[in-house]
């Protein structure tokens, strides 16, 4: 039973990052972030952080891999949008 619930955690988190991912790969294919609030992004960034420190206190190795990912596709989702949103600001004032 544990296993099954081990896999679940597991197939959750990555159900979770996929929209995110699909939001990488649109702003990547756009090449723009216009319509995207660096705030927003740097709030579930923070927030996945601390639970992933609240996580490291379970010792459950199965959500502590989960989080990590998590927090990876945020912080990649963080850096494409502060990458292209500062691109898109050198091209307005060229």
């Amino acid at each position: 039973m544990q296993t099954l619930i081990d896999s679940g955690t597991l197939i959750a988190y990555a159900l979770l990052s996929l929209g995110i991912i699909l939001q990488i790969v649109k702003i990547i294919k756009r090449k723009s972030v216009a319509d995207i609030a660096v705030w927003e992004v740097m709030m579930r960034l923070l927030a996945s952080s601390v639970i992933l420190i609240k996580i490291l206190t379970l010792n459950s190795s199965f959500l502590i891999i989960g989080q990590v990912y998590i927090v990876v596709i945020y912080f990649s989702y963080f850096l494409v949008v502060l990458y292209y949103r500062q691109k898109n600001q050198i091209g307005k004032n060229v």
